[in-house]
């Protein structure tokens, strides 16, 4: 019996299956409560050629910046590729939802699949919270992806900023500030609430020289190009380094002002794929105090050569860390949302 849904909302009342046309969450594999999804909203679906018949089954066409057309994976005979505390996926392109164990899967892009996939783990908001790097990184390794970027803040929120920023420095992550890591140095005019600004007034005086000067020459935005296509990082968005991009915000132009097929995006701590005509746009959510309700550590996978990416959710000792919090100082309050995951 297929589960009963309206739209724009969907909501899960039964055992998952496939309805024809809508792949949703199954809470029960999210760790979440029964509930309605985030509104759906009507994505930019290009029209399709003059003189060009659609698939039987209509899949969503997109188009990216490098490819003459992507149509999503609607394989939905097949049964859904399970990943590490997560769930597959598959919804049309146009209304990619931001929950975790998400995967953004993509196929016929136009080109042929490189012999040896790229693929990038993807962190942001790792705020200073070493018990959850080290478990994302020990996922991460499992792995082997071809490269670590990090979509900043690096520190702020939790006791452990020198021991986070030599780990990063160690595995040479292509790292860039966020607000926070530039607040520490105080060059920020970015409005902090009371909690993150009394964290950050910790986090100064705990800093040392090296942490100092390793946060001093990160930039702020990075891009580099390679064989499948530039790739774009911002902490905020393309647009403004401390703007939140949220999923029902996020649109296509995001995309064309960077310029690139594939974006990364941090800041708002909260898991996004969104794709559009220029390209993905990507959020990994938080490695160190996650707020999508779910208090595992969250990260993602990007692959280039496929066009897919994946969000993962690594479990670690949150008693460790708010035992830490407390010891240390910081507000207690820090300690208490860990758990909540908000």
């Amino acid at each position: 019996m297929p589960p009963k849904w309206s739209y724009p909302y969907l909501r899960v009342t039964t055992r998952c299956t496939n309805p024809a046309s809508l792949a949703f969450i199954c809470p029960d594999l999210l760790g979440r409560a029964d509930g309605p999804m985030p509104p759906v909203r009507r994505g930019d679906v290009p029209r399709l050629r003059r003189g060009h018949e659609p698939p039987r089954r209509a899949p969503v066409v997109q188009r990216l910046r490098d490819a003459p057309a992507v149509r999503h994976d609607r394989r939905g005979d097949r049964p859904q590729r399970r990943i590490e505390d997560g769930v597959a996926l598959r919804r049309p392109l146009r209304e990619m939802p931001t929950h975790p164990g998400v995967v953004l899967r993509t196929t016929d892009i136009g080109r042929a699949p490189s012999a040896r996939p790229m693929r990038l783990a993807v962190l942001a908001d790792v705020h200073a919270n070493l018990p959850a790097l080290e478990a994302v990184l020990r996922d991460v390794d499992s792995l082997s992806p071809a490269g670590l970027w990090v979509a900043g803040d690096l520190v702020g929120y939790n006791p452990w900023p020198n021991e986070v920023l030599q780990i990063l420095r160690d595995r040479h992550a292509k790292a860039i500030r966020g607000n926070h890591d530039r607040g520490v140095l105080g060059d920020d005019p970015f409005r902090f609430n009371e909690l993150a600004a009394a964290a950050l007034r910790w986090t100064r005086i705990q800093l040392t020289p090296g942490s100092v000067g390793y946060l001093k020459d990160l930039e702020d935005r990075t891009r580099t190009t390679m064989p499948e296509g530039v790739v774009a990082m911002y902490h905020g968005s393309p647009r403004d380094d401390d703007e939140y991009v949220f999923p029902y915000t996020a649109d296509d132009s995001l995309v064309r002002k960077a310029g690139a097929p594939f974006v990364i995006l941090g800041h708002t701590h909260l898991p996004m794929a969104r794709a559009f005509r220029s390209g993905l746009l990507v959020n990994p959510g938080s490695v160190g105090q996650p707020r999508d309700g779910d208090p595992r550590a969250a990260w993602g996978l990007l692959d280039l050569s496929t066009r897919t990416f994946g969000l993962r959710r690594v479990s670690y000792d949150i008693d460790a860390v708010a035992t830490a919090i407390r010891r240390t100082g910081l507000p207690t309050e820090l300690a208490d949302r860990l758990y909540a995951g908000v």
